[in-house]
Parts: C-alpha cells; sequence; structure tokens
C-alpha cells in the first residue's frame, strides 16, 4: 500500500474513532472534569503512591500543565499530595475519599457507554473488535520502540 493511501486511511479510522470516543467523554464528561484530570484521577487510583513524572509518562503532557492540572485537583480536594519519604523533593500523590468516590462515578459511566457501544455485536465480533485493537496497539508500540531507539 503507498504511504499517501495508507495515511489516507489511518486518518479516516482516526476520525471514526474519535467520534466515538467523543460521544464517550461528553457521557463520561457530564462533570466539572477535563479529559485530562480524568486520566490523572485513573493512573493515581491504579497506583495510590504514585508521583506526578510516573503520570507523565503515561499521558505525554507538557509538565507544567500536567503541574497545573494536579493543583486543580488537589484545590477541589480530589487528590492529596505527600512528600516522599525517600526523596523530600517528590510529592506522592493518592485520591481523597472525594476523589475516589468520584472517580468510581466516571469510571462507572465509562465502562456503561461501552458496553451501550458493543451491546448490539456478538462475542464473536467482540472479541474480533479487541483481538483487531491489540494488533493494533502491538503494531504502533513496536514502531514507537523503535523510533525512540533511533533518537
Amino acid at each position: 500500500m503507498q504511504s499517501a493511501t495508507a495515511v489516507g486511511e489511518i486518518r479516516r479510522f482516526n476520525r471514526f474513532y474519535t467520534n466515538i470516543i467523543g460521544v464517550i467523554d461528553r457521557h463520561i464528561l457530564r462533570s466539572p472534569y477535563s479529559l485530562t484530570e480524568v486520566r490523572i484521577l485513573f493512573e493515581v487510583f491504579h497506583d495510590p503512591a504514585c508521583n506526578a513524572r510516573e503520570i507523565r509518562k503515561f499521558l505525554a503532557v507538557d509538565e507544567g500543565y500536567l503541574s497545573r492540572t494536579i493543583d486543580a485537583l488537589v484545590k477541589k480536594g480530589l487528590l492529596k499530595r505527600t512528600r516522599s519519604p525517600e526523596d523530600g523533593r517528590v510529592f506522592l500523590l493518592s485520591l481523597s475519599s472525594k476523589g475516589r468516590r468520584e472517580f468510581l462515578r466516571l469510571n462507572s459511566s465509562a465502562e456503561s457507554a461501552i458496553e451501550s457501544m458493543i451491546d448490539h455485536l456478538s462475542e464473536q465480533d467482540i472479541s474480533e473488535v479487541i483481538e483487531k485493537m491489540r494488533k493494533i496497539q502491538e503494531l504502533l508500540s513496536r514502531e514507537e520502540e523503535n523510533h525512540e531507539d533511533t533518537i
């Protein structure tokens, strides 16, 4: 397949998928939180003693933007910051009880939205979608790793 054709097909798929994600995000984010804020809550929920540097690896966002967003979550009472006992320059992040409640509510909404998106598919179709999504991740991650090796 020619490069221009591949680029066009990938962009077509991206437009299709971002429309799907947009529907899900609008459903989830009938809340006062941005997608970045929800992703931070997700990362902290799954690693209750993480720090901003670790979150930045997953989100690949500007350090200043991440810092401001974390500050906003702390001010909203969703996150707690405590100094690391090993390195006083590092702050560990954890969810407050309010943050945990909000995350669980948002997570439940996300799961419901995805369930409704696939409820018309057969088990075989769902398996095929998942298999192909995994394959896309595998192929694009491999390319990303190869690209990082050349930098």
